[in-house]
């Protein structure tokens, strides 16, 4: 749902989802729009008597039984609070990604709408993550009590990415803090989670990295990729609801110069401040206060 109103960005010149040399397989790489045809569809709206191409009770209207589909892909950012490309936390403050505050109020109100329905994923993974990575977690959990734009998200991740029907490639995520926690889900073949440093393939049984499993590793100190994956049919009582084929990832991390720039703040700092750019709040409002206090003291001398 939220990708059909956020709409995902496709960009061309990340690594992570381009191939360096493009081959048979990636012609499409450098496409904003994922197709299959996997999907057996029909133009009428009437059942299909016997095998006739021809649906007999629309007359001239020819039926298909599978065409070609074609959907837009790309990446959502849900980032609370994160310094612009080029301009450093500690001088020009931090904001909300544009996905996080979305450009309409309807965007706006989806993307809340994803943190509330996504609130129990969000907390089993930080229940995960609490016992693998305790003092990641602690960490983690404070700078986000400081950082947090959104209270629908439990945390304590302070950015999900959200990797809508795209290949991935090898790389590193450098620009990460520490570890990061990802699942697939969706209908899809082949997708499986390779840790190149370690010559490592996430495994279980015959299948690997499949919806219902967790990876949670340092993504920027280890190169990773995930193998080609195939759009698969989707269940036709899901697809009747608008569910398609294809891979969608989501991808808890938190950026390495948030972190540092959120480390030893106050709970809602962020908020408090405007991401770094102004005066606490808080700490303004006291100071009106005691203002407004020793004005009403000098009037009553004055008056007496």
């Amino acid at each position: 749902m939220l990708a059909s109103i956020c709409q995902p960005e496709f960009n061309p010149r990340d690594v992570r989802h381009q191939p360096k040399e493009e081959g048979p397989k990636d012609h499409q790489a450098s496409d904003p729009r994922l197709f299959y045809s996997e999907i057996p569809t029909t133009i009428s709206e009437s059942p299909v008597p016997g095998d006739s191409p021809v649906n007999e009770c629309r007359p001239g209207v020819e039926v298909a039984s599978q065409v070609e589909c074609g959907e837009r892909r790309g990446t959502i950012h849900l980032v609370h609070l994160w310094q612009a490309q080029g301009r450093p936390a500690a001088k020009y403050g931090m904001t909300p990604s544009v996905d996080m505050t979305g450009t309409s109020c309807t965007q706006s109100q989806a993307t809340d709408w994803y943190f509330r329905a996504s609130a129990h994923v969000a907390q089993k993974l930080a229940g995960m993550f609490s016992v693998c990575f305790p003092k990641f977690y602690q960490l983690y959990r404070k700078a986000f009590d400081a950082g947090v734009w959104l209270a629908s998200d439990p945390g304590p991740w302070l950015a999900r990415a959200i990797v809508f029907k795209l290949q991935v490639y090898p790389h590193r995520d450098g620009l990460d803090a520490g570890p990061c926690a990802s699942f697939p889900v969706g209908y899809f073949t082949g997708g499986e989670a390779l840790l190149l440093d370690l010559d490592a393939k996430l495994a279980q049984g015959s299948h690997s990295y499949l919806p219902g499993d967790i990876l949670i590793f340092m993504s920027g100190a280890l190169y990773h990729r995930v193998s080609e994956w195939f759009p698969a049919p989707v269940p036709p009582e899901l697809a009747a609801q608008g569910i398609t084929a294809g891979r969608v990832s989501t991808v808890f991390f938190f950026p390495q110069a948030s972190l540092q720039a959120l480390e030893g703040k106050p709970p809602l700092w962020g908020k408090r401040t405007m991401g770094g750019k102004v005066c606490d709040a808080l700490d303004f409002s006291h100071i009106m206060a005691r203002s407004a206090r020793k004005t009403g003291r000098k009037q009553r001398l004055g008056r007496s």
